[in-house]
């Protein structure tokens, strides 16, 4: 038997509007059906809707609803003209089990005439997985399905506790969970229309603070089911708690690396070792955590490569995969994005706390202070310090948390500690960030006058995603030449070689590196390293090269200054008065020029860079050294290019 439906209530449109009535029929729903899926459902329920979309695409809001009041189908007087000659159409029985199809529509001026069969259209059996035994907030969870799909808008309410899903569509929760209450407890909607009377496997992973967890399902799905409920233990996830402080922030461990309590001060660390210490019984040194047969100090001589030592993740080789030491940004954010409280009595330290919706979590960061030598440099209960990953502005230290719990001016902020020192480490979860792989300088070898100073520069770092693009410079020979850590200004103080090191601040170890060769220039010093080439003059004090050639023509004014710039990185045409320093030290300039068989200074006019006027330019006599008359810019002289050394 089949049920027919003819057109929903409705009036007539007002005379005049842009609108249509419907004429809808709805076929194929009955005891008599052939088609065995469907008999899920006999007959039509009140509450039952269809759901339909004037396109093939469907949107977040259908364009027209239609719901059985248990006699008949109620909707809309009239409804906009569609535009499309197909539409897309669901069913929604009763807020769970969901059938879909596409049908044609037809329509004129005043009537839309939709009709469909019901036979034709998939059911959806609704997967609702309930995950139990979970700690902290249901949304903290995400649950997927190699063979589901996961079912998108409001979710479930389970059990007395009222823990929300963070995924699922609106529906009856009592009603799919029988009897059964699950305190903390999340609950996952999935939709299938694959039947199977045999057995499958499905595979669930769960996943909360970085982590996740994988389970695997037996399941035999019917075609009879309306809800099939799947109950998982969260069980698996690290023995260490942790807590998210702000929203889309790292989780936080609760304990130290080494701690089993808040409290508890657990190891200390000197910056990028893996291994943890622990004071020895006699409490007058330091000892490996795991051989304590094992000392250290927290000094130079304890970590003599130090300033050189590849940063290795402590956290990540005291806990395993997942978890990382804090970077410097993360910690800042640790102190903009919390409310912070001294604790003063009891163990001391500083208690971190959530805003808003995260006011319930905190982390908790003793006053264990730090290691330094066989001992302390900051007493325990005095303050704390906690390693980041990130390098400070030399390869001696690196950024920590730190903080004075003392009265009656505690202090917290983040700093710099040489990388010798002992820290505690606290863990965090979550999304690391892009660490660099590469890093390019403008030069990989350059040379600087004494007394002189040059600036090298980063010209590219890799990837261009990388959380932390900056980095510290480094002089390898600080006797031969200095470098600013910040600023890459390279100051040249006696002659000698030295390496200019620029180390990523991100912790990644990553380095970049410039050979600087520095001279002691005198007049007529043939100069040829590094493919620059030329002979050296003074100017102001200041040491000069002139090139060893010229044009192999004359050239006029605006070409003269081409031929300079086009030999490369500063090479220049010189001023009338460097032309004039220039002629004044001919002979020991030629006298060189001519031993290493290049092109000598002419005695003719040179051009200099000085304009007159915007037509004409001075020029230089090599025979008088007198600057020659006004010399339009059209007519065409000798050219010498120089560079600062």
């Amino acid at each position: 038997m089949a049920m027919m439906f003819a057109s929903c209530d409705k009036t007539e449109p007002e005379s005049g509007s842009d609108t249509v009535t419907l004429n809808i029929t709805v076929a194929g729903l009955g005891s008599d059906d052939p088609v065995t899926k469907t008999s899920i459902k006999e007959v039509w329920e009140n509450g039952d809707q269809i759901y339909i979309w004037y396109d093939t695409n469907t949107g977040a809001t259908p364009d027209l609803v239609i719901t059985y009041n248990g006699s008949k189908w109620t909707g809309p007087a009239s409804i906009p003209a569609p535009s499309y000659s197909k539409g897309y159409i669901k069913c929604l029985y009763d807020g769970r089990v969901k059938v879909a199809s596409k049908t044609d529509y037809t329509y004129n001026s005043s009537t839309f005439n939709f009709s469909f069969d019901i036979d034709s259209w998939t059911f959806l059996t609704e997967i609702v997985v309930v995950v139990s035994d979970i700690s902290g907030n249901a949304s903290d969870y995400t649950l997927a399905c190699d063979k589901f799909t996961p079912l998108s808008g409001a979710g479930y309410t389970i059990g007395a506790d009222n823990i929300t899903a963070t995924k699922g569509n609106k529906g009856d929760a009592t009603a799919g969970f029988e009897s059964d209450v699950y305190a903390g407890a999340a609950a996952f909607v999935f939709a299938t229309a694959d039947y199977s009377s045999s057995a499958q496997d499905f595979r669930f992973t769960l996943g909360a603070a970085g982590e996740t967890k994988a389970y695997t399902e037996n399941l035999t799905l019917e075609s009879s089911e309306k809800i099939r409920t799947v109950k998982l233990a969260c069980s698996g996830f690290a023995e260490h708690e942790a807590v998210q402080l702000w929203e889309n922030g790292p989780y936080w461990a609760t304990t130290n690396i080494g701690a089993s309590a808040p409290e508890e001060f657990g190891h200390y660390f000197a910056w990028g070792y893996p291994d943890g210490y622990v004071r020895n019984s006699a409490n007058n040194g330091w000892v490996k955590a795991t051989d304590s047969s094992s000392s250290i100090t927290f000094d130079e001589a304890g970590f003599p490569d130090y300033q050189t030592h590849i940063f290795s993740d402590m956290a990540e080789a005291g806990w395993g995969a997942g978890w990382r030491v804090p970077t410097k940004a993360e910690f800042d954010d640790l102190l903009s994005k919390c409310d912070r409280e001294y604790v003063t009595t009891g163990t001391k330290g500083i208690r971190f706390k959530g805003k808003g919706a995260y006011s319930a979590n905190s982390i908790f960061l003793p006053s264990a202070g730090v290691g330094y030598g066989s001992n302390f440099y900051n007493d325990e209960g005095v303050g704390g310090s906690y390693w980041s990953t990130t390098q400070y502005l030399d390869i001696y230290a690196a950024n920590r948390l730190t903080f004075t719990t003392a009265q009656p001016f505690p202090m917290c902020g983040v700093s710099a500690n040489d990388k010798y020192f002992g820290h505690n480490v606290r863990p965090i979860r979550g999304t690391a960030p892009v660490l660099v792989t590469a890093i390019t300088l403008n030069k990989t070898e350059t040379s600087i006058a004494v007394g002189q100073t040059e600036t090298l520069s980063v010209s590219s770092i890799a990837p261009s995603n990388a959380a932390d693009r900056t980095v510290t410079w480094q002089s390898s020979n600080t006797g031969v030449a200095s470098v600013d850590a910040a600023t890459g200004e390279v100051t040249a103080d006696v002659p000698g070689t030295t390496t200019i090191i620029a180390t990523a601040n991100d912790g990644s170890g990553v380095i970049a590196s410039c050979t600087v060769t520095v001279k002691d220039y005198q007049l007529g010093d043939y100069v040829d390293f590094y493919g620059l080439k030329g002979v050296v003059y003074l100017y102001n004090s200041k040491p000069y090269i002139i090139s060893l050639d010229e044009p192999a023509a004359l050239c006029n004014w605006d070409d003269a200054k081409k031929w300079c710039e086009n030999k490369g990185d500063g090479w220049y045409l010189p001023s009338k008065d460097e032309l004039r320093a220039i002629y004044k030290v001919k002979s020991k300039l030629n006298a060189t020029l001519s031993s290493i068989g290049a092109t000598q200074l002419g005695t003719d006019d040179y051009w200099s860079s000085t304009e007159t006027t915007a037509l004409s330019a001075d020029c230089v006599n090599f025979t008088t050294g007198l600057i020659g008359y006004v010399n339009y810019k059209n007519n065409t002289c000798y050219v010498r290019a120089v560079k600062a050394l």
